[in-house]
C-alpha cells in the first residue's frame, strides 16, 4: 500500500479537507469515518475507488478498478497538499481573531468535475436536505457497485445512462424537468468535463457557464 507522511492532530486537519467531498453524511459514493475515507467515481480511465487511511498516524492509500492509477495520482491534490494557504495581515478585528484561534484550513481539489457537478445541480433552488435526499436516491437507483472491497459503496450514475433518461423519469425522485435536463446536459458532456480539469480555473468556470442549466451559483459551488 503506498503511503505518505502525515501527522494527524487532535483536530484532524485531513478530515476537515475531505469532508467537503461528501454530499450528506451518508453519501453512497463518498464515505468518511474515523481516520478513513472512501470515494467511488469515474475517471478518464474508467471507474475507480480510492481508499485513504490515516488511523496509524501516516496517510496510506490504495485504489481499485480501471481508474486506480489516476486516482492515486490525485491524492496530493485531493488531500490539499497543493494549497499554500492564506494569512490575512490586515482586516476586521473579528476576522483576525478568528484566524488566530482557528487551525489552518486547507482546500483540496478532487479533479472529478462530473462527480461534483451532479449533486450541485440537484441543489439548485431547493433546500440542502432535499438535494441530499435526491442525490442519494439517484445514486441508489442508477449507481453501480464500486470496484474494490467496500460492501456498500456505489458509483455515480454512468454518464451515458443518465443522459439517455427522459425528463419524466426523474419526477418520482422530486426532480423537475429543469434540473433533470441540466443533469442530462452534464452527463452528455462528461468526456469534456474530464479534460476541462486540466485548464485554468477561470477557463473551467467559463466553459461550465456555457452549459444550459448551469448558472453562476452552480459554477461557483462546483469550483469551490
Amino acid at each position: 500500500m503506498p503511503s505518505a507522511s502525515f501527522a494527524p492532530t487532535r483536530n484532524d486537519p485531513l478530515r476537515r479537507v475531505l469532508t467537503h467531498y461528501r454530499f450528506g453524511s451518508a453519501d453512497p459514493t463518498t464515505q468518511l469515518g474515523h481516520g478513513q475515507f472512501w470515494r467511488a467515481t469515474y475517471t478518464p480511465d474508467g471507474a475507480g475507488t480510492l481508499h485513504l487511511d490515516w488511523r496509524a498516524g501516516q496517510l496510506q492509500y490504495r485504489a481499485f478498478g480501471a481508474g486506480a492509477d489516476w486516482l492515486v495520482a490525485q491524492v496530493p491534490a485531493i488531500t490539499g497538499a497543493f494549497d499554500a494557504g492564506h494569512t490575512f495581515e490586515t482586516g476586521h478585528p473579528q476576522l483576525l481573531t478568528a484566524q488566530r484561534l482557528t487551525p489552518p484550513v486547507a482546500f483540496g481539489a478532487s479533479h472529478m468535475l462530473y462527480h461534483e457537478l451532479l449533486p450541485v445541480i440537484l441543489g439548485q433552488r431547493i433546500t440542502a436536505g432535499e438535494a441530499i435526499r435526491q442525490w442519494h436516491q439517484l445514486v441508489r437507483r442508477m449507481g453501480h457497485p464500486a470496484p474494490g472491497p467496500h460492501p456498500t459503496l456505489r458509483l455515480p450514475p454512468i454518464a451515458d445512462e443518465l443522459a439517455a433518461r427522459p425528463a419524466w423519469w426523474f419526477h418520482p425522485l422530486g426532480i423537475e424537468s429543469k434540473r433533470a435536463n441540466a443533469l442530462r446536459v452534464a452527463a452528455s458532456h462528461a468526456h469534456q468535463l474530464h479534460s476541462w480539469v486540466a485548464l485554468p480555473l477561470s477557463e473551467v468556470a467559463a466553459l461550465l457557464g456555457h452549459l444550459p442549466g448551469i448558472g453562476q451559483w452552480t459554477v461557483g459551488s462546483v469550483m469551490a
